[in-house]
C-alpha cells in the first residue's frame, strides 16, 4: 500500500500544506491556469500531512490516516464505556467495527485526513458523555469545545456534526451550552491567529474552491438515489441505523432526529459521496448503539451477534476486501529513472495525473496540471500550459477503479457507473447518468484524450510514459 499510485485528493491535501507553510502565492501550479486556489482556510489537516511528508516522506503520509482511524476507534470505545452498560468484550468488538468500517477505512486507504477529523469528533462526544443526571465540568466542556473546533479546522466537512453537538445539550442545560459556546469561540480565535493577517485571502480562496467543485443541485429523485447508492457501501450498518432511528422516534429523541435530518439534508444538497458520507458516521453509530442496547434489553445473544456481525462485515469489506484486490503501484526504481531522464531541480513538468507528485517534490520539479481534468478538452488552454513545460509525465491507466469494493453491492454499482461513464461521456450533462451526478466533470474526464503537439516520447517505464519537447 505504500507504493500505490497517489490519488489526486491526497496530493492536493499535501499541496495545501506546502502552500500554507510557504506563505507564497495563493495558486498552486497543480491547478494550471485555473482561478481555483488550494490555500487552505481549514489548515490543520493539510499542515499535518505536509509536515509528515517532510519528516518521513510518502510512507508517513500514508500511515497518518490509519493512525487517525485508530484514535477514532479508541475515542468511540471511551464513549461506549461512559454511556452504555455493554460488557467489555462487546464494547471492544464494537470499537473494532468502527475501526474497520468500509466507509471510514476507504478514507484512510485513499490517504485523506477525514479520519483525523472524525477522531476529533468522537473525542468531543466522549468528553461530552457523562452518566445520566451528572453535570459536565468546565474542563470537560473546554476539552469538547477544543476537539469540536479542531475537527472543522482539520477538514471543513466536519461542520456536518455541528447539529449533533447542539443536540447533546438538553434545554435544562443551557448554562453548560453557554460555556461550551464560549470555549469554542476562544479556540476558534486561537486557530485563526496564524491566518489572521491574510484571512480575506484564505476565505476568498475557500469560496472559489467550493464554487468550482460544488456538485449540481440535486433533484428529489437523484437525492434519494444517491442515498441508496451510498447505503450500499455498508448495508448491514444501514439496517441497524434504521432500527436505531426507529427507537429514537419511539423515545421522542427529537433533538437527535432533527440533528441527523439537518446534516443528511445538507450532505445530499452538497453532493453525497464517500468522503462526505463519512461525516455522517457519528450519527450512524450513535443510532446503531441505541439499536444494540434495545436488542440487548430483550435478547442479549442477538445484541452480541449484531456487534460481531458488524465487525466481521467491516473486516471482510474493509481491510481484507481492499487488500485482496490488485492495486496499481509504481516501480521501485522509478525515482532514479525520472532523475536520469528528466533531471533534478526546478524543471517545469506537466504531470496532470499526480502519479509522480511525491517523486517530483523530492527531485525539486515544478509540476503543472489542471484544476479540472475536463480542461484537457480545451486545446488552447493545454497549449498555454505546455508552452512553459519541457517534459510531460503520464500514467497509462485509470488508477481509481481498483479502489472500489468489488465484492459488495456498492462494487456492482460502481461497475455500472464506470460503464455508463464510458458510453455517455459525450452526452449533455442533463442526459448523463444520475449515478455520476456528483462531480460529473471528474467522472467523465478520465476518458478525455490528451494531445501533446510538439512533444515526443523519450522513455517508458510501466506504467509511466515520459515525453520531452521535440528537438
Amino acid at each position: 500500500m505504500f507504493d500505490l499510485i497517489p490519488w489526486l485528493d491526497e496530493t492536493y491535501i499535501v499541496e495545501m500544506g506546502r502552500l500554507f507553510l510557504s506563505g507564497g502565492d495563493a495558486n498552486s501550479t497543480l491547478m494550471g491556469s485555473s482561478p481555483v486556489s488550494l490555500m487552505p482556510f481549514c489548515y490543520l489537516g493539510p499542515l499535518l500531512q505536509e509536515v509528515l511528508f517532510r519528516l518521513g516522506g510518502q510512507l508517513a503520509v500514508r500511515l497518518s490516516p490509519f493512525v487517525g482511524l485508530m484514535v477514532m476507534a479508541v475515542a468511540f470505545g471511551v464513549y461506549l464505556k461512559r454511556t452504555t452498560t455493554l460488557p467489555r468484550l462487546e464494547r471492544r468488538v464494537f470499537a473494532l467495527a468502527v475501526l474497520v468500517s468500509p466507509i471510514a477505512f476507504q478514507c484512510a486507504l485513499l490517504t485523506r485526513v477525514d479520519t483525523w477529523a472524525l477522531a476529533a469528533i468522537w473525542c468531543a462526544l466522549a468528553a461530552l458523555a457523562c452518566p445520566e443526571g451528572r453535570l459536565r465540568t468546565k474542563t470537560t466542556l473546554a476539552v469538547a469545545a477544543g476537539f469540536s473546533v479542531v475537527a472543522v479546522f482539520v477538514w471543513p466537512t466536519a461542520f456536518l456534526f455541528g447539529p449533533l453537538v447542539v443536540a447533546a445539550f438538553s434545554w435544562s442545560r443551557r448554562r453548560e451550552f453557554a460555556w461550551f459556546c464560549g470555549f469554542s469561540a476562544i479556540f476558534m480565535i486561537l486557530l485563526l491567529i496564524p491566518i489572521a493577517t491574510r484571512l480575506d485571502v484564505f476565505v476568498a480562496a475557500f469560496s472559489r474552491h467550493y464554487q468550482e467543485v460544488a456538485a449540481p443541485t440535486p433533484t428529489v429523485v437523484s437525492g434519494i438515489l444517491a442515498v441508496a447508492r451510498e447505503i450500499a457501501r455498508d448495508p448491514l450498518l444501514s439496517v441497524f441505523v434504521g432500527y436505531g432511528v426507529w427507537r429514537w422516534l419511539i423515545e421522542r429523541r427529537w433533538g437527535l432526529l432533527a440533528a441527523m435530518l439537518v446534516s443528511v439534508a445538507v450532505a445530499i444538497h452538497a453532493g453525497l459521496y464517500v468522503f462526505r458520507l463519512a461525516y455522517l458516521l457519528p450519527f450512524a453509530f450513535l443510532a446503531t448503539v441505541r439499536a444494540v442496547e434495545s436488542l440487548r434489553a430483550r435478547h442479549a445473544c442477538w445484541a452480541r451477534s449484531a456487534v460481531f456481525a458488524l465487525a466481521a462485515y467491516g473486516l471482510l469489506t474493509g481491510p481484507i476486501g481492499h487488500f485482496a484486490l490488485t492495486y496499481p503501484t509504481l516501480p521501485e526504481d522509478l525515482t532514479q529513472a525520472l532523475a536520469e531522464t528528466v533531471g533534478t531541480g526546478p524543471i517545469r513538468v506537466f504531470a496532470p495525473d499526480h502519479a509522480t507528485y511525491y517523486i517530483g517534490r523530492e527531485l525539486g520539479w515544478i509540476q503543472l496540471g489542471f484544476a479540472r481534468p475536463n480542461e484537457a478538452e480545451n486545446s488552447e488552454l493545454l497549449s498555454r500550459v505546455l508552452a512553459d513545460c519541457d517534459y510531460v509525465v503520464l500514467r497509462d491507466f485509470d488508477p481509481y477503479t481498483p479502489f472500489q469494493q468489488s465484492c459488495t453491492p456498492y462494487g456492482l454499482f460502481c461497475q455500472y457507473v464506470l460503464q455508463k461513464a464510458k458510453t455517455e461521456r459525450n452526452l449533455p450533462d442533463s442526459q448523463k447518468s444520475w449515478a455520476a451526478r456528483f462531480g460529473s466533470q471528474f467522472s467523465f474526464a478520465w476518458h478525455c484524450p490528451l494531445r501533446f503537439v510538439g512533444f515526443e516520447e523519450c522513455c517508458r517505464q510501466e506504467p509511466i510514459r515520459i515525453l520531452r519537447r521535440a528537438r
